[in-house]
């Protein structure tokens, strides 16, 4: 679940040694020294900068493909996490416990790699809303999608494609082979990554109390549950089925949108009736819920995926609260009990 992140560390806090790392060749001279720290297979590093005046330490990069590799589809478990967070600091020359005490966790990026019944490109292009964040990026061919906000950040793209392309410790031969395997696998595998970019984010999310690694490791199951309720906040637009059960107003509204598109058609409604458009789009969005097409790759396709990744977990990877996140990604009442064992 966890992946990159920074860990900080006051110069009187650091009570390693960074002899088993090594010099980036290029510094960007803005009063920080880089070195890199390889993890125990050589196939990835971490980013260990050393401020020149304060001898402040910070580590960024991904612990999760420190610890598996960078061409891996998997993702940390709690137990796997700590076993990471072990080595790095046996490399630093760190007791565990000053590692996770004293390195105060300022941004974290948390995620899950989720197997889905159709192609990652389907689900980045439609992705049209993410909260109240207004700021949608896409990048490539519908490869990757961000909405941006001030204090955190989701990021949807095909991991299978980012990982043959991103690749830097294979050739370029086995790099064009492994894109190859990876693309012809029977299951697609999309990323879901949020950011929360700094401890205030933590605490406006309700994680209070979350500054170490200490802290990050102790409140694993709460992080948890905020993942689901982000992506649950995903939009996923697709043609409204027009039908007979409909009001006059909603066979209006979804003409148009079917018509038009989700914002040029919000546009036109709002217009039309006179009305702000967040009352508009939270119409739609309830269209698109009560009206599914049958055909498309709809928001409850998409939960079935989620959950189905998560039972997989609970069963065969690390015991999640499934219930909990469940009653999260259903947006139903905990007075009701999910039957895991039949899923």
């Amino acid at each position: 679940m966890q992946d990159n992140c920074t860990i900080t560390f006051q110069k009187r806090e650091f009570k390693g040694s960074l002899k088993h790392c090594w010099k980036y060749p290029i510094q960007d001279n803005d009063g920080w020294i880089e070195y890199g720290l390889g993890n125990y297979s050589h196939t990835h590093n971490l980013t260990i900068a050393v401020d020149k005046k304060y001898g402040t330490v910070k580590i960024f990069g991904s612990v999760r493909k420190w610890y598996f590799g960078e061409t891996s589809l998997q993702d940390l478990t709690l137990s796997q996490v700590i076993e990471a967070y072990h080595q790095i600091a046996s490399k630093l020359e760190m007791t565990y416990e000053d590692f996770v005490s004293l390195g105060k966790v300022t941004n974290v990026e948390i995620g899950y790699n989720i197997p889905i019944n159709t192609r990652c490109s389907t689900i980045v292009k439609n992705l049209v809303k993410y909260g109240k964040i207004e700021n949608r990026k896409e990048v490539g061919e519908h490869e990757t999608v961000y909405f941006l906000g001030d204090d955190k950040t989701i990021k949807v793209y095909d991991k299978c494609l980012e990982t043959a392309v991103n690749s830097t410790y294979i050739s370029k031969h086995k790099k064009v082979a492994l894109i190859g395997r990876l693309l012809d696998n029977t299951r697609n595998y999309i990323r879901i990554e949020v950011k929360l970019k700094n401890t205030k984010s933590f605490r406006r999310y309700g994680l209070n109390g979350i500054h170490t690694i200490q802290d990050l490791l102790k409140n694993w199951d709460n992080i948890q549950a905020l993942l689901i309720n982000e992506f649950n906040k995903l939009i996923i637009f697709h043609r409204i089925a027009v039908s007979p059960k409909m009001t006059a107003k909603q066979m209006i509204v979804a003409k148009i949108i079917n018509q038009y598109g989700f914002k040029e058609g919000i546009s036109k409604i709002s217009l039309m009736y006179k009305q702000p458009k967040k009352f508009v789009t939270a119409y739609v969005i309830r269209l698109l819920s009560d009206f599914p097409s049958t055909r498309a790759y709809t928001k409850r396709k998409f939960r079935i995926d989620i959950a189905k990744q998560l039972v997989h977990i609970h069963k065969h990877i690390e015991k999640l609260e499934i219930n909990r996140l469940f009653h999260i990604l259903w947006n139903t009442k905990h007075s009701k009990h999910y039957r895991v064992a039949s899923l």
